[in-house]
């Protein structure tokens, strides 16, 4: 082979393995796969997840009071997500039952899917025994069924009311049923939500129940879910504040009544003995402070009282200038 040709084909082998290891062209970036890449960024709402844990087991209660059946309900799901994705899972086989909040002026959604539905049905009315496989459905839902639907909406609302009890007052009211999600608005598409998602299983069956809040109506209420625990907004728990105010009002403290500093060298102090005089130059009728350790609480004024000197609070100092101290 030739200088030529062993060059050419060192070349063509070059050329070869550059054009196997380029990458793949680049996708074209727009707005809106950039919108749907990303994943909706809110800070967690710890009180949130205790609330709606307190519902689950409350709506589980109410169920086998109501039905008279093993009933269980299960949070499967918390998180934050954009309305529009709420809808799409939505969009079909879920009956949708708007709901309003009244003491935050807002909208929320609960969905049943088709199965619940049907399971309620057969339950309430006393159709066919647990076990038996449910037919798919098919259309939209029937009166009765959306009546049943909108008496379990109720008893989740006023389930919901109770788990917020200890957190904010809550109540809830049902504004409308709706078989389309067009029509099922509580909010833009573009804004955000708290999605939540229960399993319910009656006997037998098993349904699911979605229930989507905006933040928007969470707003009001917004600062008191962002807590760690119950009483942290006001940096204080109200039992735990009366049962320390209690146990304060019953601690000994010492006061000494101060009626007159002076600055003496060492030297001087040194020398004192028993029988010796520090001269006071202050009058029979000056103000002596009362202090607690370093702390000045009151002022007073120098009383004789059955034989024995009294100090009289005539003002408070410092903090407790405001306080109930300044009572003589």
């Amino acid at each position: 082979m030739s200088k030529e040709t062993r060059s050419q084909h060192e070349v063509g082998s070059v050329s070869a393995m550059v054009l196997d290891a380029a990458p793949a062209a680049p996708v074209p970036i727009t707005i809106e796969a950039l919108a749907d890449q990303n994943k909706v960024s809110y800070e967690r709402l710890p009180m949130a997840e205790i609330v709606f844990d307190r519902l689950t087991r409350i709506f589980a209660n109410d169920l086998r009071n109501l039905m008279q059946v093993t009933a269980d309900v299960e949070l499967v799901a918390l998180q934050s997500v954009r309305l529009s994705v709420c809808l799409e899972q939505v969009a079909r086989q879920h009956l949708l039952i708007v709901f309003r909040a009244l003491d935050w002026d807002n909208l929320g959604l609960i969905a049943f899917d088709a199965a619940f539905v049907q399971h309620l049905v057969e339950v309430m009315l006393g159709g066919r025994h647990a076990g038996t496989n449910t037919t798919p459905k098919s259309g939209g839902f029937t009166s009765i069924e959306s009546n049943i639907a909108d008496r379990i909406a109720k008893l989740i609302l006023r389930d919901l009311t109770s788990s917020f009890a200890p957190l904010a007052e809550a109540r809830f009211k049902v504004d409308r049923i709706e078989n389309d999600p067009r029509f099922a608005t509580i909010g833009p598409v573009t804004g955000s939500g708290l999605n939540i998602v229960m399993r319910v299983r009656i006997e037998e069956r098993v349904g699911q129940v979605t229930m989507i809040l905006p933040f928007a109506t969470l707003e009001p209420i917004r600062d008191l879910l962002l807590q760690q625990f119950m009483g942290e907004k006001f940096g204080r728990d109200r039992i735990w504040e009366t049962h320390l105010a209690e146990e304060l009002r019953q601690t000994e403290m010492n006061i000494e009544a101060v009626l007159d500093e002076q600055v003496v060298q060492l030297d001087r102090v040194l020398q004192l003995e028993v029988g010796d005089t520090l001269e006071i130059s202050r009058g029979p009728d000056a103000r002596i402070v009362l202090r607690s350790g370093d702390v000045s609480l009151f002022s007073a004024t120098p009383r004789l009282t059955g034989g024995q000197m009294a100090a009289v609070i005539d003002a408070g100092l410092g903090r407790l200038a405001d306080g109930p101290g300044d009572d003589a």
